[in-house]
């Protein structure tokens, strides 16, 4: 057992600051419901890889920050009181059959409602009939369409994602799973989760160009190069791991949508080029097998990704106002982060484990989740209520080559020749 006693400081200390909750997290995912003339109780829906009963430790570290939790399925209509601008009944297009989720019952009194945010889970694949037949569970339009709402309604969103494991195909072959929001991510935020990559990390070898991979890191990345904006920054000197991360694009800022702002918030450098994203995770580990010395080079021409490589990132919506004196989009705030996988129960209670010098483990990476905690804080617009993190000590890079020979002319020839030269001065002026 470990005991995490900067998040149980901390998660007191929040509680404190709040007498009340100040904020509601909605864990939003989508179960579809057993096809008709299947039993309920022997239907198994397909699962999310990012299951909501798999994090429950996340749950209870949100709840200790004085902040309320809702469930909301997707194949259900929106929640009274996830948006600030409510809709009438009249305007809705849910069948009167659809029961919503029960929420928790609010406060009566005059209190303003609770600020939403929305935590995406990555919508399940859809369950395919043998013999190829209809597919269940899909995400549909309808789908999109109330996350849209929501958010254009006041809400605020993170969505979490994470490397998707391919689906077997015939032949052995296997097909690449695409995040399925990514639609509604481009079209209104410009930005895409590549979930069919999954970032590495090499060890440099002989021969320039070429690395050692090293097979442990994938599900143990300490990445800790938070940018300066207000949800990261608190983590840059804190003990956290990242699992099966997949990489985020988005569009040049002339190229996003009206209004859109995007600030990175977790990012590998130019300078890790011993770094790269891979959709090819199998053949690279078949190139280590078969290469001489074992070495793996990365192939972007055949599609991998250089760095610098976006892992997450904060987005800004604002209100345009059109030309009739109205606004034409409602502001909104979104998280979007490739880190989902560092969330889950079993990787925030197991220790990390390094391979290198033999076998050791670290604490669990427990403040992974402060990530989430901070998000929050952010999206509700009370970031300077984020915690100051401890002092980082800023890494020191690896020298160049060229560098390293200009370091070693200058010390093992030019000092030598600057002592000769003073020496002989001091020879030429005592014969004078």
């Amino acid at each position: 057992r470990f005991f995490n006693g900067d998040a149980a400081i901390s998660s007191r200390v929040l509680g404190l600051t709040h007498a009340k909750p100040f904020a509601r997290v909605v864990i939003t995912y989508l179960q579809a419901p057993p096809p008709e003339g299947v039993n309920p109780k022997r239907y198994r829906p397909q699962p999310s890889d990012i299951p909501p009963n798999h994090l429950q430790y996340l749950g209870l570290r949100l709840m200790e920050a004085n902040i309320e939790l809702w469930p909301w399925n997707l194949e259900d209509p929106i929640p009274a009181g996830i948006c600030k601008k409510e809709k009438k009944d009249s305007d809705t297009d849910e069948p009167d059959d659809v029961a919503p989720v029960k929420p928790v019952e609010e406060d009566k009194t005059d209190q303003p409602p609770l600020p939403t945010v929305l935590l995406i889970l990555p919508p399940p694949p859809p369950v395919i009939a043998p013999g190829g037949g209809a597919t269940h569970g899909k995400l549909l339009p309808k789908h999109i369409a109330k996350i849209r709402e929501a958010i254009d309604n006041g809400a605020t969103a993170i969505f979490v994602a994470k490397l998707l494991q391919p689906r077997p195909a015939q032949w052995g072959q296997s097909i690449p799973q695409e995040y399925r929001l990514n639609k509604y991510l481009k079209e209104d935020w410009g930005i895409t989760v590549d979930t069919s990559y999954v970032v590495v990390a090499g060890i440099t070898g002989e021969k320039a160009g070429t690395y050692r991979l090293d097979l442990v890191k994938p599900n143990y990345m300490q990445l800790n190069n938070f940018t300066a904006q207000p949800i990261g920054k608190p983590l840059r000197g804190r003990h956290v791991s990242w699992p099966l991360i997949c990489p985020i694009t988005f569009q040049p800022k002339d190229k996003t949508p009206a209004g859109v702002n995007i600030e990175p918030i977790l990012q590998i450098p130019d300078t890790q080029s011993q770094m790269w994203a891979t959709k090819n995770i199998d053949k690279l580990i078949e190139e280590v097998r078969n290469s001489a010395g074992n070495l793996v080079s990365p192939h972007y021409d055949k599609g991998d990704m250089r760095v610098p490589l976006t892992l997450a990132l904060a987005a800004t919506r604002s209100g345009d106002t059109g030309k009739n004196g109205k606004q034409d989009q409602t502001p909104a705030r979104i998280v979007v982060m490739g880190l989902g996988g560092g969330l889950l129960d079993q990787y925030v209670e197991q220790p990390i484990q390094n391979l290198e010098g033999g076998y050791t483990t670290q604490d669990p990476p427990r403040a992974n989740l402060d990530l989430i905690i901070n998000s929050v804080y952010w999206l509700v617009g009370l970031e300077d209520k984020i915690a100051t993190g401890p002092l980082s000590i800023e890494p020191v890079e690896d020298m160049s080559k060229e560098k390293q020979t200009t370091i070693w002319i200058l010390c093992v020839i030019g000092l030598p020749l600057v002592v000769l030269a003073a020496g002989g001065l001091v020879m030429l002026k005592r014969r004078k």
